[in-house]
C-alpha cells in the first residue's frame, strides 16, 4: 500500500492531524475494498482485510527490511520479529479494527488458499477413496476401482500439466477437493482448524478456561487427521487444561482416549442410535452427565 497515493495522503493527513484529503470516491469502505487500484507505475492492486493467514508472508517481508529501516517502522530498535509484531500486521477482528493489505492480481486473480479440516492425501490405503468412500456407502470392490481410476487421472494429469500433487498433504481433503485446487487453481491447502483457532484466538480463550468440552459427531481414525476436536485438545494439553469429548459415536476408543482425559460417546450400551436420533437433546443430556461422575 505504500505506492497507493491516496493511502499516502491520508496516512500523511491523519499523522499530521491536517485534514484528511481522500479521493471522494472512494470514501465507501465497500466501493474501496471493491475496486482496483491503478498505482503510479501501472501495477493494479487490491486492497482486503489482512487475515492470520498472511503470517507467514508478513514475517518474510519484515525480515527482509534492514535495521534502519526496521528502526523508522517500529520506531524501536529491532534486531528480531517477534510475534506480536507479525500479529499486529495478521489482526483480524473489524469490529476492533480494520488492517488492510495490498494485493497484485496474479494471473489475473488473487491466490487462492484452501482450508483443509484432514490431512488425507489422495491416493492408496490411506487416501481419500479408501479413507471417506466407506462412508458414502462405497464396498470394498468399489473403493479399489475408484482408487485405481483416480490413480490413472493423476497419471494423465501429470503428462498433460506437469504436476503431481497426489502425495501432498491434504490433497485428499473433501473426496479429493484439495487435489483440484492445487493442481487446477494452482492455489495452496492450509490448515482449516489452524486458520480458524487464530480468528477465534482459542489459545486465548482456552487460557482462561477452567475445562474445555468439544465434540464431534463421529470420532474416528479420520478424526486424527487434523479435525477440530484433536486441534482443540492439543492446545489445552499444551496450556495444561483439561480436556473433554463428547460426540455420537466413537470408534477405535483406545486411541481417542488417548488425546482427552474424558470421552463420552452419545451412543452406547445404554443409548441405542435411534434412541438418540429420535430424542438427540434428551440423550445428549443423558450421557454429557457422566463428565461429572
Amino acid at each position: 500500500m505504500d505506492g497507493s497515493r491516496w493511502t499516502k495522503e491520508f496516512m500523511c493527513a491523519t499523522l499530521a492531524g491536517m485534514p484528511r484529503r481522500p479521493n471522494r470516491d472512494l470514501t465507501d469502505p465497500g466501493a474501496m475494498l471493491g475496486t482496483l487500484h491503478e498505482l503510479a507505475g501501472g501495477l493494479r492492486i487490491g486492497l482486503r482485510l489482512t487475515r492470520p493467514s498472511d503470517a507467514p508472508r508478513v514475517r518474510a517481508f519484515l525480515e527482509r527490511l534492514s535495521p534502519e529501516t526496521r528502526l523508522r517502522r517500529f520506531l524501536v530498535a529491532t534486531p528480531e520479529i517477534e510475534e506480536r509484531q507479525v500479529q499486529l500486521f495478521t489482526f483480524y477482528n473489524p469490529r476492533e479494527r480494520l488492517v488492510l493489505a495490498a494485493t497484485a492480481p496474479v494471473e489475473g486473480a488473487e491466490e487462492i488458499i484452501g482450508l483443509a479440516d484432514v490431512e488425507t492425501r489422495l491416493l492408496g490405503p490411506e487416501g481419500a477413496i479408501h479413507v471417506f468412500g466407506p462412508q458414502k456407502g462405497l464396498q470394498s470392490d468399489q473403493i479399489e476401482s475408484l482408487d485405481r481410476e483416480l490413480t490413472r487421472l493423476v497419471d494423465r494429469v501429470k503428462v498433460s500439466l506437469g504436476s503431481n500433487h497426489s502425495e501432498t498433504i491434504r490433497s485428499g481433503a473433501a473426496g479429493g477437493f484439495g487435489y483440484g485446487i492445487l493442481t487446477f487453481l494452482r492455489g495452496k491447502l492450509v490448515s482449516g482448524f489452524a486458520e480458524v483457532a487464530q480468528r477465534l484466538r482459542l489459545l486465548t480463550r482456552i487460557s482462561a478456561a477452567d475445562v474445555v468440552i468439544t465434540g464431534e459427531g463421529k470420532l474416528d481414525r479420520q478424526s486424527l487427521q487434523g479435525k477440530g476436536p484433536f486441534g482443540v485438545a492439543e492446545i489445552a494439553r499444551r496450556v495444561k487444561k483439561p480436556i473433554w469429548v463428547i460426540a455420537g459415536t466413537i470408534e477405535d476408543t483406545e486411541r481417542i482416549q488417548e488425546h482427552f482425559d474424558k470421552a463420552i460417546s452419545v451412543v452406547d450400551q445404554s443409548i441405542t442410535l435411534e434412541a438418540a436420533l429420535k430424542d438427540p437433546a434428551g440423550a445428549l443430556r443423558q450421557r454429557a452427565a457422566a463428565f461429572w461422575k
